[in-house]
């Protein structure tokens, strides 16, 4: 091999910062569409009382409450993260990996956020069966 020969420019552009772009998306709808959606169907007599819900479902229906409350904000934050993700690997190298992994992240909190409501709403549906048997 000789030394003229020139090694292949590597591309900075990743997918990552599209399944960025994308759970994000989801991440909104699932807290502005989805839990409100879901706690809506748990009895009005559990709203508000963190210690009947369980702490995670309390902090999700706040983070819900406060992101439909202040959705031009949420979505001017969600969208300068994922403009950061697709800028950022081509000013730093090393950033492509930082964006997959807040991509990863993003997706897993995702499902959390979307486990949470189902739980939230089936857990309220046992509930109150429960108290009609009683």
């Amino acid at each position: 091999m000789s030394k003229d020969q020139k090694k292949p420019k590597s591309f900075r552009f990743t997918l990552g910062s599209l399944y960025l772009a994308a759970g994000l998306a989801v991440w909104f709808l699932v807290l502005t569409r989805m839990v409100p959606a879901m706690n809506s169907l748990v009895d009005q007599k559990v709203r508000g009382k963190p210690e009947k819900i369980g702490t995670w479902n309390a902090i999700v229906l706040g983070l819900s409450d406060w992101v439909c409350a202040h959705q031009t904000i949420s979505l001017a934050v969600l969208v300068i993260i994922g403009m950061a993700g697709f800028v950022l690997p081509f000013v730093i190298r090393p950033a492509r990996y930082l964006v997959w992994i807040t991509a990863f992240a993003v997706f897993l909190l995702d499902v959390v956020l979307a486990g949470s409501g189902y739980w939230s709403m089936i857990g309220g549906a046992i509930r109150e069966a429960n108290d009609l048997t009683r």
